[in-house]
């Protein structure tokens, strides 16, 4: 069983790790993934990218960027508001990760 460490959290949602199996669990919404150290980083680096593809267009308050995930019939879906706060969440739960390494 999993015990968490919470990394940051917040009215929107929460980033914790598994101190035994080393898994992150984001929650953002109504959604929550569980992912490795890598798949964390991919993740976050994938949420800026959208956010970067999308900035300019008409989607800061309607729910028109979709972020594909491993099951093809599901996919996670955005505002632009809703994107910068989820890289918010994301940059605070690595900023705490990099403090771990620096301390340890």
């Amino acid at each position: 069983m999993c015990n968490y460490k919470v990394l940051h959290s917040n009215n929107d949602g929460y980033v914790v790790r598994c101190k035994q199996c080393g898994y992150y669990q984001v929650a953002f919404g109504t959604t929550c993934l569980s992912l490795t150290p890598n798949q964390f980083t991919g993740y976050k680096n994938l949420i800026e990218d959208y956010y970067t593809m999308y900035k300019d267009d008409e989607c800061e308050n309607t729910k028109c960027i979709h972020i594909p995930t491993p099951v093809k019939a599901l996919t996670q879906l955005y505002t632009l508001k809703e994107l910068a706060r989820l890289i918010a969440l994301l940059e605070h739960a690595e900023a705490t990760i990099a403090v771990e390494k620096l301390m340890a």
